[in-house]
């Protein structure tokens, strides 16, 4: 079983790049206990008048988040910068 299950990413800012739908939020990234500032990049895409989709991606440093025991530590089968992708939906409440 796994010990921290969620990721939980708090935003402190959220920018948008100049004439683009492209955006980037700063914020705290709190992953498998231990909590660090992280910056996602993300755009945004409106479905329809009531759906928008966020999708985007953080480049992560395993080892800021201690991500990675034993034999996995090292940097040879998997390496130290990961990037992680996320996409979500949001529906507007009527």
């Amino acid at each position: 079983a796994i010990a921290n299950p969620k990721a939980v990413f708090v935003s402190e800012s959220i920018d948008r790049i100049p004439q683009t739908q492209d955006y980037y939020a700063k914020g705290k990234l709190t992953l498998a206990g231990v909590t660090k500032p992280v910056m996602l990049n993300f755009t945004l895409r409106f479905a329809d008048d009531a759906v928008v989709v966020a999708q985007g991606y953080a480049t992560l440093q395993r080892g800021d988040f201690d991500v990675g025991k034993g034999e996995w530590r090292k940097n040879d089968a998997v390496k130290q910068a990961v990037r992680v992708e996320f996409r979500v939906t949001a529906e507007k409440q009527s």
